[in-house]
């Protein structure tokens, strides 16, 4: 038998793709698992609404009685726990590690490494010199062939 479902994309449709899974994976041993058991994605949103989110998180762990690791720190957001073999978590980077990381690689376009086809900068692709190409001999070996 074939199952072919589109894609729900709502939280119901998430848990009972979990559930289908677990079923999956037990009734058939020939399948392998994940042996580190780790579902993490990042949040979207805003800063702000992570923290929310992280924060609503936190509260319905406790009211569950379930032990997490919950960490913030200059770079992110972040919480953690682990049920049975399965560690779950999300994230937000903050906006200020996100732009400085952003700073960091804007020179990315304009590196170019020997060897390798010019980079495509502002839809402009970087080229040779003109005094450059009329300076090699086109019978110089590896040149030209």
């Amino acid at each position: 038998m074939v199952i072919i479902a589109d894609r729900d994309r709502t939280r119901a449709g998430h848990i009972a793709g979990l559930r289908q899974l677990a079923d999956l994976l037990e009734a058939q041993p020939d399948i392998p698992y994940y042996q580190n058991g780790r579902l993490s994605f990042a949040l979207g949103g805003t800063e702000e609404e992570a923290a929310e989110t992280i924060e609503r998180t936190a509260a319905a762990l406790t009211a569950a009685g379930v032990e997490f690791d919950r960490r913030e720190c200059d770079h992110s957001l972040r919480i953690e726990f682990v049920l049975a073999g399965v560690e779950y978590g999300f994230s937000r980077v903050r906006d200020a590690a996100w732009a400085a990381h952003q700073a960091r690689q804007s020179y990315e376009s304009n590196v170019q490494v020997a060897g390798e086809a010019p980079v495509v900068a502002a839809e402009k692709a970087v080229k040779p010199l003109p005094s450059l190409v009329g300076a090699l001999d086109a019978s110089s070996p590896g040149v030209g062939r």
